[in-house]
C-alpha cells in the first residue's frame, strides 16, 4: 500500500502540474543560456580582474563632471549614472576598472525577455505568478515522491547509488536522471517557491534599513581622496549592489554603499563610516534564491540548471509514456468472469507481464477456451473456474507490483465454490537478488488454499526469455490436456532481421559432446562480445538466442551444442560454408566487457565460453583477464583450445583453468571446484573491485552463486548479493 500511495501521488502531482512544468522547463532551458550569454558579454564585470571600489570611484570622478550612482545589475554589468563634462545626464555600461563608457544600456534579447515573462507569470499577471508559485511547490513533492520510488526500486537507501539494472530504456534513464538531478530539482523548486512567497509578501518583509545619523556632528573635515577611503578599498565589485554619491558638497550629504550583506553611510570628506546596518536575513535569502534559481554569476551553475530543466522535460515524456503503456495493457475480455473456465490473473509493474498475459489469453481463445483476464488485486469468486493461471513480476525488495498488493489479503477473503488447479509464472531478472520473489509468495499462498491444486511447480522466467516461456506453455498444455494452437509467445519487440553467411563450422562429433563452433559474417550489423544472436531457424517458430563473441579475426562467433531434440541446434549443426541464416543481433549491454574494470574473472561451462573468447580478444593492456571453465571432457575443450592458446600467447588471457565432469580416468569435477580452490584470490579480487562474468547453464549459475556466496561470507564477511548490487557480478545464463 505504501508503494501504491507514492506511485499514485507521484502520478497525480505530475498530471496536475504537467502543462505548467512543460512551459517552465522549456523556458528554463532557454533562460539558462541568459547568464552564460551575460558572462561572455564584453560588459560583464567577470571578464576583468577583481579590483577595489576605491580605484573605480577615483577614475569615475576624474572622468565625469558628477557621478550620481553606480550599480551592478542582475546581469553582472556595471551601470553608471553621471553628468558628463558637457553637462548632459547619461546612463551607460562602464568598464569595471577604468570607469569609461563601453556601451549603451540595451534591452534584453527578445527571446530571453519573452521566455522570462512566460516563465514568471504565463502573461497572466498576478494570477500567473501565483500559478507558477504553486507549480514550483508541487515540483518539490514530485521530486520527493519520485526519489522514494527510486529508493524502493534500488532496494533501499543503502543501495540507492548502486548500478541500475537496465531492462527498459525509458525506465532506466528515468531512474538514472532522477537520481542524478534530484538535488538540483529540489533547489529549483525551493528557490522558486521562496521567490514566489516573497513576491506576494507571504514571507515577512524586512524592515527598511534605518540609519541613525546626527547631522550636527557631521563637520566638514579636510577632504581626503576617495582612493584612501577604507570601505572603498575593502569592497570589490563582486560584493557591490550599488553606490550612491553625495548630491552636494554639504556635510549633510554622504555616500550610501549597499553591499550584499550590509549597508554603509560614509562621510564624503573623511571616508569615515557614519552608520552601518546589516542586511536582514530575508533579503539575503531572497538574493541567494534568485542567484540559485537563475544561475546569475556562474556559467557552471547555469549549465547545471539547463541540464536539470532538460531532465524535467524527459521525466514528463518518459513518465507519461510509461503510464500510457500501462493503460494500454489493461485487460480486455471477451468472456465474463463467471462464464470462464480459465482465469488469468496478472501482477505487472511496467506492463510487460500484462502484455504477455494478453498474448496467452489470445492463444487460449483461439484454442476454443473461455478465459477471463484481470489484475491480481481484483481477485474474487469465479463460479466456473477450474484453471487459475498467475503471471506476475516482482518489484524492488521482493515486493508485489502495484496492481497486486491486495492479492494475498483477497485470497483469504474470497472462497471459491469448487476445486481448481493453479499454475504460477514469475517474471523477473536474475540480476536482482530477489528474483521472482513475489511469484514464490503467490505460489505458496495458493498452495495453502483448501480447494486448490498446483499442477506445476513455480516457473521462473529470466528477462522475458522466449524459450523459458515456451517450456512453461508446453508443460501447462500437457498438464491441463488443453491443446494450444501455438506454444510460441514472442517477448521481443519487432527486430529487423538480416542474413548471416556461414564462414566456418567445426565438426559435430559425439566424442566432443556434439559441441561445435560457428563463425558468421555480420557485415550489416554491429555487435559486441556478450550480445545475443537471435536465430530464426524456421517460419512461425520463435527465435533462439545464443551468446556471441568476436573471433580472433573479428568475425561473429558462437558455440553450440546439438541436442537430440533441439530443432534449432540441429538446424545449425547441418550448416555448411556459404549457407545463410536469418536473424538479428540483440544488444545485451548488461553483459558487455566492463571497460572500467582492471581485473575480470570469467566463469563458464560448456558453450558459455563463446563470449569470453571474444571479450579476451577485446580487452585493453591495463586489464587482467582470468578464465575458469568446466566441460564434459578435454575433447570439448579441444574445439576452442587453439583460440585460447593464441590469446594466452598474446597476453590477452593471463590465466586459464579447466575441469571436466566426464573425462575418462578422472574424477568428475565442476567449475565451482575451481572457485573453492582459488577462494582467497577470488575474495581479494572482489574487494579490489574486480568484475565476475558468468555465462552458461542455469544450473551452473545456481551452483556457482552458492559457492561464491560461501566464499565471500567466510573471507569478506558479506554476501554475494552485495557484489551483484554493486555491479561486480554480471550474469548471462540460459
Amino acid at each position: 500500500m505504501i508503494l501504491s500511495f507514492w506511485r499514485r501521488a507521484h502520478l497525480l502531482l505530475a498530471l496536475i502540474a504537467s502543462l505548467f512544468l512543460l512551459i517552465t522547463s522549456i523556458t528554463g532551458v532557454i533562460l539558462s543560456f541568459s547568464p552564460i550569454s551575460n558572462a561572455l558579454s564584453e560588459f560583464s564585470i567577470q571578464k576583468t580582474p577583481p579590483s577595489s571600489l576605491a580605484s573605480l570611484v577615483t577614475n569615475l570622478q576624474q572622468e565625469y563632471a558628477e557621478v550620481i550612482e553606480i550599480k551592478v545589475t542582475t546581469e553582472n554589468f556595471l551601470e553608471v549614472s553621471a553628468i558628463t563634462n558637457e553637462g548632459d545626464y547619461a546612463s551607460f555600461y562602464a568598464h569595471p576598472s577604468t570607469g569609461k563608457k563601453i556601451g549603451e544600456i540595451t534591452q534584453e534579447h527578445p527571446l530571453f525577455a519573452f521566455s522570462r515573462s512566460l516563465h514568471r507569470s504565463l502573461f497572466l499577471g498576478e494570477l500567473g505568478r501565483s500559478i507558477i508559485g504553486c507549480v514550483a511547490f508541487l515540483l518539490l513533492f514530485i521530486a520527493i515522491s519520485g526519489i522514494v520510488l527510486v529508493a524502493k526500486r534500488q532496494l533501499g537507501l543503502k543501495w540507492f547509488f548502486s548500478p541500475v539494472i537496465r531492462e527498459h530504456f525509458l525506465q532506466y534513464w528515468h531512474v538514472i536522471l532522477g537520481r542524478s538531478a534530484f538535488i538540483v530539482i529540489v533547489l529549483i523548486s525551493l528557490t522558486g517557491t521562496y521567490l514566489s512567497l516573497h513576491r506576494f509578501g507571504l514571507i515577512p518583509e524586512d524592515v527598511t534599513t534605518n540609519h541613525s545619523i546626527d547631522t550636527a556632528k557631521l563637520m566638514e573635515a579636510p577632504r581626503r581622496p576617495a582612493s584612501s577611503f577604507q570601505p572603498f578599498k575593502t569592497t570589490y565589485l563582486s560584493d557591490l549592489a550599488s553606490l550612491q554619491f553625495p548630491f552636494s558638497p554639504d556635510p549633510e550629504d554622504y555616500f550610501v554603499l549597499k553591499c550584499h550583506e550590509k549597508e554603509l553611510i560614509i562621510n564624503q570628506f573623511s571616508g569615515e563610516v557614519i552608520s552601518e546596518q546589516s542586511v536582514e536575513t530575508g533579503t539575503i535569502l531572497a538574493n541567494l534564491s534568485f542567484n540559485l534559481h537563475t544561475g546569475k554569476g556562474s556559467i557552471l551553475w547555469s549549465i547545471i540548471l539547463g541540464l536539470a530543466s532538460m531532465s524535467i522535460l524527459f521525466f514528463i515524456f518518459s513518465g507519461f509514456k510509461m503510464t500510457l503503456q500501462r493503460i494500454k495493457g489493461k485487460a480486455k475480455n471477451v468472456h465474463s468472469k463467471d462464464a470462464s473456465q480459465i482465469v488469468l490473473l496478472v501482477g505487472s509493474e511496467g506492463g510487460n507481464s500484462l502484455r504477455l498475459a494478453r498474448k496467452f489469453q489470445q492463444i487460449l481463445i483461439e484454442s476454443g477456451q473461455r478465459v477471463y483476464l484481470d489484475e491480481l488485486d481484483n481477485y474474487q469468486t469465479y463460479l466456473k473456474m477450474h484453471q487459475l493461471v498467475v503471471f506476475t513480476s516482482t518489484y524492488g525488495n521482493g515486493e508485489a507490483p502495484s496492481n497486486a498488493q491486495k492479492f494475498i489479503r483477497k485470497l483469504a477473503a474470497y472462497e471459491q465454490t469448487k476445486p481448481f488447479n493453479f499454475s504460477v509464472v514469475g517474471f523477473g531478472s536474475s540480476d536482482y537478488p530477489y528474483f521472482c520473489r513475489f511469484g514464490e509468495v503467490v505460489h505458496e499462498a495458493l498452495e495453502n488454499v483448501e480447494l486448490s491444486t498446483g499442477i506445476l511447480p513455480l516457473h521462473k522466467i529470466n528477462k522475458r526469455s522466449s524459450s523459458e516461456l515456451k517450456i512453461w506453455l508446453e508443460n501447462w498444455s500437457a498438464a491441463t490436456r488443453i491443446k494450444l494452437t501455438t506454444t510460441v509467445i514472442s517477448t521481443d519487440k519487432t527486430e529487423q532481421t538480416t542474413e548471416f553467411e556461414v564462414l566456418e563450422r567445426t565438426p559435430v562429433e559425439e566424442r566432443s559432446n556434439c559441441t561445435f563452433m560457428l563463425k558468421l559474417e555480420a557485415t550489416s550489423q554491429t555487435f559486441q562480445s556478450g550480445d545475443l544472436l537471435a536465430v530464426q531457424y524456421a517460419k512461425k517458430e520463435e527465435v533462439r538466442y545464443y551468446s556471441i563473441g568476436r573471433a580472433l579475426d573479428g568475425r561473429l562467433q558462437l558455440c553450440v551444442r546439438k541436442h537430440d531434440h533441439g530443432r534449432c541446434s540441429t538446424y545449425l549443426s547441418r550448416l555448411q560454408q556459404g549457407d545463410k541464416i536469418t536473424g538479428y543481433v540483440h544488444v545485451n549491454p548488461t553483459f558487455h566487457l566492463p571497460p572500467e574494470a582492471t581485473k575480470i574473472i570469467g566463469i563458464a561451462n560448456g558453450t558459455g565460453i563463446a563470449p569470453f573468447i571474444g571479450m579476451a580478444n577485446e580487452i585493453n593492456s591495463s586489464q587482467y583477464f582470468h578464465l575458469y571453465w568446466g566441460g564434459k571432457s578435454s575433447d570439448v575443450l579441444a574445439i576452442f583450445e587453439p583460440q585460447l592458446a593464441q590469446l594466452q600467447n598474446d597476453g590477452k588471457i593471463q590465466s586459464f583453468a579447466a575441469v571436466f565432469s566426464a573425462e575418462i580416468g578422472q574424477e568428475s569435477r565442476y567449475v565451482q571446484s575451481l572457485l573453492v580452490e582459488n577462494a582467497t584470490e577470488i575474495a581479494e579480487s572482489l574487494n579490489q573491485n574486480a568484475v565476475i562474468l558468468l555465462c552458461g547453464s542455469l544450473k551452473m549459475r545456481t551452483d556457482v552463486l552458492k559457492t561464491l556466496d560461501t566464499i565471500v561470507r567466510v573471507h569478506n564477511n558479506t554476501s554475494v548479493v552485495h557484489y551483484e548490487k554493486n555491479g561486480q557480478i554480471k550474469i548471462d545464463c540460459y
